[in-house]
């Protein structure tokens, strides 16, 4: 499957490599410093968002933006899939009222944080967040 973030990130990288005559940065960041171009996938399928505030009963919501700013807001319900996450490359906001917890994995599927039952953060760092794990 076609990773647009780690090739973005990948190129990034490149670039910084070409125009510092070969310095390059610890981190590169894919695309611009926020989420408003985000994508949420499941099984390689982009989620649908919706544009509201509140967490429904029994999901797992995601805020592109801190203090969940109802911009961009993916609402999912309690299932145990794995979802990819796409220019995610700033801090945003969730809310877990999933009744699961949620594991946040990094590139290489390692643990990076997790969401319990009935928290939630109104600024996380997503941006060393690749995917993330319901159950």
């Amino acid at each position: 499957m076609f990773n647009r973030r780690r090739t973005s990130t990948v190129v990034a990288a490149l670039a910084a490599l070409l125009l510092s005559g070969g310095a390059v940065a610890a981190t590169a960041q894919a695309g611009t410093n926020d989420n408003n171009n985000g994508v949420i996938r499941r099984n390689g399928v982009a989620q649908s968002m919706f544009f509201g505030s509140s967490c429904p009963s029994g999901s797992f919501c995601m805020f592109a933006h801190t203090q969940y700013d109802n911009f961009h807001t993916w609402a999912f319900p309690t299932s145990c899939n794995h979802y990819t996450m796409d220019y995610w490359n700033a801090h945003g906001s969730w809310v877990n009222n999933s009744g699961h917890i949620i594991w946040f994995r990094g590139p290489g599927g390692e643990i990076v944080g997790h969401a319990s039952p009935g928290t939630s953060s109104a600024d996380t760092d997503f941006n060393p967040v690749w995917s993330f794990d319901m159950c």
